[in-house]
């Protein structure tokens, strides 16, 4: 079981990568935020979505989870969810994206602060820190990289 510092601390670490993010992004218009190949193969939209297409994997596993509910689909194969969604998410208006974007953010950040101390175990510690905490600092290194920050 995680303690409440523990928990409080891994959603301070998910806030900070969040403000991050956002810092990465500020004062991008809506034509930059799409520019194609801007991160490599992708947009910072599409980096957005690929985000938050994995936020709602983690939202579904841990809401599985305190519900003692089975696992779900498997996403070892990540490269090709990645490739798969980046397919499907391509005509998405960077309006949009930013919208699901910050959407999506706030039903894990709630979903987190709403799990029972006594539930913080390690299942949710590892989907909590993966989400966000293991997975934002790349995208964010990239987006400062584009922008040479």
């Amino acid at each position: 079981m995680t303690t409440i510092t523990e928990r409080t601390a891994i959603i301070a670490e998910a806030e900070e990568q969040r403000a991050a993010l956002m810092g990465a992004i500020a004062g991008l218009d809506d034509a930059a935020l799409g520019e194609a190949a801007a991160l490599g193969e992708w947009s910072v939209k599409d980096a957005l979505l690929h985000l938050a297409r994995w936020e709602e994997i983690t939202i579904a596993a841990i809401e599985r989870h305190l519900e003692g509910g089975p696992d779900g689909e498997s996403y070892e194969d990540y490269l090709a969810w990645n490739e798969r969604w980046q397919r499907e998410d391509a005509s998405v208006p960077v309006t949009a994206a930013k919208a699901k974007s910050g959407e999506t953010w706030g039903r894990l950040l709630r979903l987190l602060g709403s799990v029972p101390e006594a539930r913080w175990d390690g299942d949710v510690v590892a989907q909590a820190r993966g989400a966000v905490a293991e997975h934002y600092p790349e995208h964010v290194t990239a987006i400062r990289a584009w922008r040479g920050q």
